[in-house]
């Protein structure tokens, strides 16, 4: 039986990443819009303690667990591009981490800062995460033999 072609695994990598990673983490928060239906929907009020930084470092962690054990060719730039993939996500994980931290630590102090300048960060972090993500999936699928 022939191997199917790159562009084949590849995208069926990304869906199975797409819908098991990324829309099942995130039905908690879809379930939170749905368990209030009479409230008003805004993007700020759906993450308002920094929810989905947590589901970042899911995600992060997920890549760089998929990105050391992937099999693959030992062709250097996808070494290098592994390192990379790798290193980013640690970067955001760690980031994440500490936000999340802080604002726990200062919010049970009394101290309410997730505020309008901290959920955008979130926002811009997830979506960093999600971009990560992608990039370390399609290496590992690039990569593998």
């Amino acid at each position: 039986m022939a191997d199917k072609p790159i562009l084949i695994k590849v995208a069926e990598k990304i869906v199975r990443w797409l819908l098991f990673s990324v829309v099942l983490s995130l039905v908690p928060l879809f379930v939170r819009v749905i368990s209030n239906p009479k409230a008003v929907f805004t993007w700020d009020a759906l993450t308002p303690n920094g929810e989905l930084l947590l589901i970042a470092i899911t995600l992060c962690a997920a890549s760089i667990g998929d990105i050391f054990v992937a099999k693959g060719t030992d062709h250097h730039i996808l070494g290098l591009m592994r390192l990379l993939g790798g290193s980013c996500a640690l970067i955001i994980i760690i980031l994440s981490a500490l936000i999340y931290g802080i604002n726990f630590d200062l919010t049970s102090a009394g101290t309410y800062v997730f505020n309008q300048a901290m959920l955008p960060m979130t926002w811009y972090i997830y979506g960093a995460a999600i971009i990560n993500s992608l990039t370390c999936v399609s290496i590992v699928s690039i990569s593998e033999p």
